[in-house]
């Protein structure tokens, strides 16, 4: 009568190998569709892929992602600029893309980085905005606003995420009265 724990041949692990190399296939291809659609932070893909795959471990979405990162495809640097970009021209201010950022798992670091290699004019991002919103802030045609409306458009702006001194230099360009 031969024992229960006859010695392992090799097949058990030969398998186990093939079925780690096909998820690790599957959750890479996965990574690169959701990357080809839009730039993601790292965190954000992590999550999708968890979401997508929601038996595998932690260490695997991790290793597809670090290799995903040294071949360049993943970088919260590229991520961090590209969102930069599209919320400023939405006109939010720094307050709120910086929360956003963190929100996505950015490190702070990176977001300072990139704010300061941006170089952007938060001044200039705020008139847009305000002139979207129908204020004339230039020559003779300048918006006159009650205190009550002036209010509600200092609200809007501290909501999108600008700093009070930021918000007043769009005050400074209004007729604002009782």
């Amino acid at each position: 009568m031969q024992s229960e724990s006859q010695p392992d041949s090799g097949q058990g692990s030969r398998h186990h190998d093939d079925v780690d190399k096909t998820l690790v296939t599957a959750l890479r291809r996965r990574a690169m569709d959701y990357l080809a659609r839009r730039e993601h932070s790292r965190l954000e893909l992590e999550l999708k892929l968890n979401k997508a795959f929601p038996g595998t471990s932690v260490e695997l979405r991790s290793s597809v992602l670090d290799q995903l990162e040294l071949d360049n495809l993943l970088s919260d640097t590229r991520f961090c600029e590209a969102f930069l970009n599209s919320r400023v021209e939405r006109g939010y201010g720094p307050r709120m893309i910086r929360f956003e950022l963190n929100q996505r798992g950015v490190r702070e670091q990176v977001v300072e980085e990139v704010f300061v290699g941006a170089d952007i004019d938060w001044r200039d991002v705020i008139f847009r905005l305000a002139s979207r919103r129908g204020l004339d802030l230039v020559g003779d045609n300048k918006s006159a606003l009650s205190i009550r409306d002036w209010q509600r458009h200092q609200r809007y702006f501290m909501s999108r995420g600008f700093s009070p001194e930021i918000i007043n230099c769009v005050r400074e360009l209004l007729d604002i009265h009782r």
